[in-house]
């Protein structure tokens, strides 16, 4: 079959004193039946990566040298897939079979060829249409480590207060499954959710923003942990006038605290100020009060309302790094004359995805440094696919890779940040008659030092392997 004849390409680069691998898969025409697709990650097997569609889904396998093994569909019944999560030995599929009154999420065994184990699939957890709310859906995430899975479902309790159920597994998805259901506090129109998290340890983090609402007199933001089949509130008060426009949510199973950092505005929401943190110590239960660093501290700018940001990193001795990026978008609309006397109009989205910046703070929060990453990229119509970054983080630095320009012969940057705020920058490869455009979002560093992001150009599928 032509998907058996694979080659690969590896260029070896010296960008300052690093020096870089880079393979790239043969190009696949996109099939329409399966045109969306996921990087699960990367065992002793190889790489696999599941397409899918709306009735098809196959989970192909790629060498470490990016050549294709093998192409198979998911030998299982259902309706739909929920999750899959890759294994060293294994693959957990998490699916759901609907009947007219209910649904089962299930999750079976895969053994890494996908052939089925003698086991049968688990009933994980059941929907009752009538009884449930219609919102009402099923959600599996895992711990970082993927030691625990988290398998719920939510819905409006009989007093309008929101109840969630909870499966919590192995990673054998077999055996000493852990099933309860709790209520939050507060009814659900105070609320609008977050994050739901899980940790290494295996406990359950449900993180909240307030809705606007006078009624209202929680925090801005509330940690409920879960104790007991009981939610215990941990909040976060702003200062008065400030409103958080943007955040990420993530956990550091090193330090064992949750961390919330985003952008904050003054007076309104579109009067961006700067960036702020709030942590919970999710093992002695209490809150820091929340820091703010002002733009004009951190990155030389008074005000600027199109910086968003775009990841958090922290580290092992509690710090965090915030990664932000200055985000535009335009609509342009141009009205022209036809023949016929008319006039035509056609509007134009344009993205803008200009320079980036890494903000390093010390474990409580405060300013420590910070580096500007200058790049242009522009693109119209497409959302901003091909633009922004993915950050790398080998342990010892952290590698944004990016294009620098939106365009089939663009180079491909490489930002290197160093943990002693030092930086070095370079062109990895010209993409000029390698028929690759990089589409960073989509990506996913599969180990310490490889990271992989799909190329999609002209209706063509690659997989381009960096590794430093």
């Amino acid at each position: 079959m032509r998907y058996l004849l694979i080659y690969f390409i590896t260029l070896i680069l010296t960008l300052g004193s690093k020096s870089q691998s880079i393979k790239t898969s043969i190009a696949q025409k996109i099939n329409n039946k399966t045109p969306y697709f996921k990087i699960l990650g990367k065992n002793a097997n190889g790489i696999f990566v599941y397409k899918y569609g709306r009735s098809n889904e196959i989970i192909e396998l790629y060498g470490n040298d990016l050549q294709l093994r093998w192409v198979k569909p998911i030998p299982l019944n259902y309706d739909y897939i929920e999750n899959i999560i890759s294994y060293p030995n294994h693959l957990l599929v998490f699916f759901v079979d609907e009947d007219r009154d209910f649904e089962v999420l299930k999750v079976q065994k895969l053994n890494i060829d996908l052939s089925k184990p003698e086991t049968e699939a688990l009933s994980i957890d059941t929907i009752f249409y009538r009884t449930a709310s219609d919102f009402t859906q099923f959600h599996v995430t895992t711990s970082q480590d993927k030691s625990h899975i988290l398998c719920y479902q939510t819905y409006i309790a009989d007093n309008k207060k929101l109840e969630y159920k909870f499966t919590i597994t192995n990673e054998l998805g077999i055996g000493k499954q852990k099933s309860q259901a709790a209520r939050l506090e507060y009814g659900i129109k105070y609320f609008m959710q977050r994050a739901t998290t899980i940790t290494n340890e295996g406990k359950v983090l449900l993180t909240y923003k307030q809705s606007p609402s006078k009624e209202n007199e929680i925090g801005s933001y509330t940690v409920f942990a879960l104790t007991d089949k009981i939610f215990k509130p941990y909040s976060f008060l702003m200062e008065p006038d400030l409103n958080a426009t943007e955040e990420k949510i993530t956990f550091d199973n090193a330090n064992k605290k949750l961390v919330i950092a985003g952008i904050y505005s003054e007076n309104g929401l579109k009067n961006k100020k700067g960036i702020f943190t709030m942590q919970f110590n999710a093992q002695k239960g209490y809150t820091l009060s929340p820091v703010y660093n002002t733009y004009e501290k951190t990155i030389n700018q008074r005000i600027n309302n199109d910086i968003s940001i775009q990841d958090v990193i922290l580290s092992y001795d509690g710090s965090i790094n915030v990664l932000l990026e200055n985000i535009d978008i335009e609509s342009k609309t141009t009205t022209v004359p036809n023949l016929y006397g008319y006039y035509s109009t056609t509007t134009t989205t344009y993205y803008y995805y200009r320079d980036a910046y890494f903000v390093a703070l010390n474990p409580n929060g405060f300013y420590k440094w910070h580096k500007r990453i200058p790049k242009e990229q522009v693109s119209e119509k497409d959302e901003g696919y091909y633009s922004s970054f993915i950050v790398a983080n080998s342990g010892k630095n952290l590698n944004l890779i990016f294009n620098d320009r939106i365009s089939s012969s663009t180079d491909i940057s490489n930002v290197i940040i160093e943990a002693d705020n030092t930086l070095s920058n370079g062109d990895i490869m010209n993409t000029a008659r390698r028929e690759i455009m990089l589409a960073p979002s989509k990506g996913k560093q599969i180990s310490d030092h490889e990271v992989l992001i799909p190329s999609i150009h002209r209706n063509y599928f690659k997989l381009v392997k960096f590794s430093f």
